[in-house]
């Protein structure tokens, strides 16, 4: 028999969550995946950052500590990208403007 497919909607966040039940699909996923019911302090995070992609070899759980830190070292890399582009940019247009004036 086949199995039937649940219904699922997109929650406010952007998360797939299950119609009959309101539970976020991703965190079922995780809990079949491991075997046990997740704790208070731990979350499921997306390793490829799709939040619709709850293939189980893409959830992570972990503590809610250890997420929020994984997401602080991303934002601080993003962080230097943007100063490194910020100072680029700077640099071009001061070349710009003591270079044009000479034309």
């Amino acid at each position: 028999m086949a199995r039937q497919k649940r219904k699922t909607y997109l929650s406010g966040k952007g998360y797939a969550r299950y119609k009959d039940s309101n539970k976020y699909v991703h965190r079922q996923a995780a809990k079949k995946k491991i075997g046990r019911s997740l704790h208070s302090d731990e979350v499921v995070h997306h390793r490829d950052g799709d939040k619709l992609n709850n293939n189980p070899n893409n959830l992570q759980v972990m503590s809610r500590r250890d997420h929020n830190r994984l997401h602080f070292k991303e934002m601080e890399n993003v962080g230097c990208s943007a100063v490194l582009f910020l100072s680029t940019i700077i640099s071009i247009v001061l070349v710009l403007i003591l270079i044009l004036p000479l034309f």
